[in-house]
């Protein structure tokens, strides 16, 4: 008799263990095997690739995936290397359930149903153009030159390294060579209605740091926001007026690109930093770094009059007093600091200011979805008016 108890309660407890949590039913789900290439630095939603039936519903990446892509968020796919890489993705739905015991202890929990499988494999190509070739504009066809860029251009650049062939206001300059051997890209913009003559200069960098600290890589998202801003003054070079528009892309490409963390610098220290793990706006001071000497070499020689060097997410301004009012009131910033410089921790706007005496201002954007090219056309702007 105590034995059959023993077991009647053993049998019992069992029984409530299991329904007591959520359970997850499989299905006969279906299995799609897609295929999808990009080049490095591109993004894509995993959800676009899905099939349209499967598109409103839940899904998750359920195997690892290597450095050739990075998962954004479990929702975005970076490509980072080149490579093949192929990864799970299941799409599920998701129903509650409400049981009742014999003494109406009742009992909720979720069943998640998978739908259907993914087999997604991502091929990564090289982003990095070689020997653009252009034909410039010419009224008698048997006139027009091809004219060509020779090497490497960064990725996100192809377009306005063209345009820089077809535009005579547009001048592509490369002021030297990444630790890795990537180019060092600048573009110059002249008013085309003033004949390119220009009497002042305005200088702006963008990703001095490859990482920002939001996620991964990140800095591109300020490459790319320099490369529209190079579009939008070439096309409407006007707005300028006495002004010449220095606009480096990307300072630190191989950080940006290449880059494996957001580390300071330490002998790991690759992303945020060069290749040679200098912090670049900690270098200016020393300049150990490659990249460092060769944007100061270039800021020398531009006989730049204004300077702004751009960076995130720290929602602020700091800087010379009159241009930092001006940047903050085109981006809502939360936080200005005047007349602060940095001289001391190698800030490339304290060595600027010091050795140039100009205004200079350190943007730091609020995040990344908060970059916003109208924005920097009315900063731009407005800076042209008010100097």
């Amino acid at each position: 008799m105590k034995k059959s108890i023993i077991r009647f309660t053993t049998v019992l407890l069992i029984f409530v263990v299991l329904f007591s949590f959520p359970v997850c039913a499989f299905a006969d789900d279906e299995v799609y095997n897609l295929e999808h290439t990009m080049n490095i630095g591109d993004e894509v939603e995993i959800k676009s690739l899905l099939p349209e039936s499967h598109k409103e519903e839940n899904f998750r990446v359920c195997s690892e995936v290597s450095d050739v892509v990075s998962i954004v968020d479990g929702q975005k796919i970076v490509a980072v290397n080149e490579g093949v890489i192929t990864f799970t993705v299941e799409s599920y739905s998701c129903d509650n359930y409400y049981n009742e015991y014999y003494d109406d202890t009742p009992s909720y929990g979720i069943n998640e149903v998978v739908t259907a499988t993914y087999n997604i494999t991502i091929t990564v190509n090289k982003a990095i153009e070689n020997d653009i070739h252009e034909s410039k504009p010419d009224n008698n066809k048997k006139n027009d030159k091809p004219l060509t860029i020779k090497g490497e251009v960064l990725p996100y650049c192809k377009g306005i390294a063209k345009m820089s062939l077809t535009h005579s206001n547009l001048k592509r300059v490369v002021y030297g060579k990444s630790v890795m051997g990537k180019p060092l890209e600048a573009y110059e913009i002249y008013n085309k209605s003033k004949n390119n003559k220009y009497k002042k200069t305005l200088f702006i960098d963008f990703a001095i740091h490859g990482f920002e600290d939001e996620y991964y890589r990140d800095g591109k998202v300020l490459v790319k926001e320099a490369v529209r801003l190079v579009k939008y003054f070439t096309e409407h070079s006007s707005t300028l007026k006495n002004y010449r528009l220095i606009i480096v892309v990307c300072a630190n490409p191989d950080g940006t690109f290449d880059g494996r963390n957001n580390s300071r610098a330490n002998s790991r220290a690759f992303g945020r930093c060069t290749a040679k793990h200098v912090d670049m706006n900690r270098d200016f001071r020393r300049f150990r770094g490659k990249e460092t000497r060769a944007l100061k070499k270039y800021i020398l020689k531009s006989d730049t009059d204004l300077y702004i060097n751009c960076h995130g997410w720290e929602n602020q301004v700091i800087g010379s007093r009159k241009l930092n009012r001006i940047i903050r009131s085109s981006h809502n910033l939360r936080r200005t600091q005047n007349d602060v410089y940095c001289y001391n921790q190698g800030f490339a706007i304290g060595w600027v200011h010091r050795e140039l005496g100009i205004p200079v201002a350190l943007l730091e954007y609020k995040n990344t979805s908060s970059v916003s090219t109208k924005k920097d056309i009315k900063m731009i702007k407005n800076i042209v008016k008010k100097y």
